[in-house]
């Protein structure tokens, strides 16, 4: 596996998906990130079992393969990195060489085949909603969101429905209760729970430059597409 990645765009990627990288686990493989290149094209994959990311980025691939390497030590040394490109080749033995400009770094990786299958979402109702009020809704809510979960772990997330053309957000930590609406051009009717530690990753892949974000619903899973990223989390049943 070789391949050759803009370094900034390399770095900023990874940074945002070390939020769904698992700490301290018991699998240290969920603590990597899973790096699949193929011609033209770099895949970023992580998930800790509840959450996962994923985001392509344009690289020049000399040799198509598949490894994971832990995401704390890949996020050091890129930002130590002063190369306007960064060169990665993992051989055999799972080594990878980490170059750029006069900076060389070898760590190990680990086998990509003992990486989990992040689940995927085909089926499920369509939403788009505008960034900006996404996280307006969010962040007028998420404060009132358990942070224990104790007998009740539904109150660590946010409900959201849309009827009749209003979106609507509502936590409660069993002290608390907030509420935020908005009236939005959306006609289908649905209702869904998510974790708020979930809408707290999403939030962040939100900037001013985000016009829309699409959302998909299913029976268990909520899939959001951001500016390029693909976020998946578990919904809260109950």
């Amino acid at each position: 596996m070789k391949f050759r990645v803009a370094r900034a765009e390399f770095l900023d990627a990874v940074l945002k998906m070390q939020k769904t990288v698992g700490s301290k686990s018991s699998m240290p493989v969920l603590e990597g990130i899973l790096l699949s290149a193929e011609q033209g094209l770099l895949t970023l994959s992580s998930y800790n079992l509840e959450m996962g990311m994923k985001k392509e980025i344009y690289a020049s691939c000399e040799q198509e393969g598949d490894i994971v390497i832990n995401a704390r030590l890949l996020a050091e040394i890129l930002r130590k990195l002063r190369g306007i490109d960064v060169e990665i080749e993992c051989d055999d033995r799972l080594v990878c060489h980490i170059k750029s400009g006069e900076a060389v770094f070898d760590i190990m990786g680990m086998q990509a085949s003992d990486f989990p299958e992040m689940p995927s979402l085909t089926d499920g109702e369509n939403l788009i909603l505008k960034g900006e009020d996404f996280v307006e809704m969010v962040k007028g809510t998420i404060f009132a969101v358990s942070q224990i979960e104790g007998t009740r772990p539904i109150l660590t997330g946010i409900n959201i429905s849309v009827k009749d053309g209003v979106l609507q957000f509502v936590a409660i930590d069993g002290y608390r209760l907030a509420i935020r609406r908005k009236n939005i051009n959306i006609e289908n009717n649905t209702e869904f729970i998510v974790s708020g530690k979930a809408l707290n990753e999403v939030v962040k892949l939100i900037d001013e430059n985000t016009e829309n974000i699409e959302i998909k619903v299913g029976k268990r899973l909520i899939l959001f597409k951001i500016d390029g990223y693909v976020f998946i989390s578990r919904l809260l049943e109950g």
